[in-house]
């Protein structure tokens, strides 16, 4: 009896010094160095190409695969209208030379999601059209300037069509669909926000 009772003592020790060393849950932390990034400020994308159309569209769908990830978004009206101080007389200063700790200043978001058009060519022949895109982006903290997440996507389509305008409304159509699958792939590689962490 007395074996049993100290086994008993013994076992309930051992399970009170092991719960008490028990590394608390990651997520409840309170170090500011560890904060989530909630708050995800989208700039305008630096177009490296003569295309006028695709950075807009770029833009607002990167904006809309965030929401669908659990960030919080700022409205771009309201971050282009806070950025304008970046433009001179003569040029638009490039916004991915701009430190993010700078940009927190005025936009007031966690991090700062930056993106770049490096390609968008279209090669047209007779009855033949080849659709070239690539994309690159980036997210930063505002807070330091360190890069939490990059990624980039190219793709090309071939296209064909016996007449010029059934092959301008293909490459119409293509392009588009090129855009949004370019940006689905990249996006899919940015980790959940807090909305959806649970």
């Amino acid at each position: 009896m007395k074996t049993y009772s100290y086994l008993v003592v013994i076992t309930l020790c051992i399970v009170i010094i092991l719960a008490c060393s028990a590394k608390a849950p990651e997520n409840l932390r309170l170090d500011p160095e560890k904060k989530l990034i909630n708050t995800v400020a989208v700039l305008q994308v630096e177009n490296k190409t003569k295309d006028k159309i695709a950075p807009a569209l770029i833009r607002s769908k990167i904006m809309d695969e965030l929401y669908f990830k659990g960030y919080e978004r700022l409205s771009p009206d309201l971050i282009d209208s806070k950025l304008k101080f970046l433009e001179n007389a003569d040029r638009k200063e490039n916004l991915s030379s701009v430190r993010p700790e700078t940009l927190k200043g005025l936009l007031n978001a966690d991090a700062i999601l930056y993106s770049r058009l490096d390609r968008s060519e279209k090669s047209t022949k007779l009855f033949y059209a080849l659709l070239t895109i690539s994309l690159s982006c980036e997210m930063r903290k505002s807070m330091n300037g360190e890069v939490i997440w990059r990624e980039n996507r190219s793709a090309t389509r071939r296209n064909f069509a016996f007449t010029r305008n059934g092959l301008e409304m293909k490459c119409h159509k293509v392009y588009e669909e090129m855009i949004e699958e370019i940006v689905g792939e990249i996006m899919q590689t940015i980790p959940y926000g807090p909305n959806l962490r649970g």
